[in-house]
């Protein structure tokens, strides 16, 4: 780890265990954009498992977003874990992203969005 120098293309890592995928299920993290907020009953933030996805393209490991895709809503349902959305200037719901797969400006958003998630 020490040998690692800022712009190296390969970066170092060290295993620290080994866990099988059901092992890891329900296991809970930190949510990586604490400013947009989950809408609906469950719990987000944890592990969940889905049957389309495994090891044969990569590492069987996935994030999914329940407001983007079918495969992603399917298993987000079933898991009991609700979609991420902003709530825009109108007050209306609407996922992260716009129609065009770009993030909302924050002049859309509604008021204070991200003075309340300092």
């Amino acid at each position: 780890m020490e040998a690692y120098k800022k712009g190296d293309k390969i970066l170092p890592y060290r295993v620290i265990g080994r866990w099988t995928g059901s092992e890891l299920e329900n296991m809970h993290y930190e949510q990586l954009f604490p400013y947009v907020r989950p809408y609906g009953e469950g719990e987000p933030f944890r592990v969940i498992l889905g049957d389309y996805v495994s090891t044969e393209d990569g590492t069987g490991i996935v994030h999914i977003a329940p407001t983007f895709g079918a495969d992603d809503a399917l298993v987000a349902k079933k898991a009991g874990v609700p979609g991420l959305q902003m709530i825009t200037k109108k007050g209306k719901f609407a996922p992260m992203v716009d129609l065009q797969g770009r993030f909302f400006r924050l002049e859309k958003l509604g008021r204070g969005i991200c003075e309340d998630s300092r």
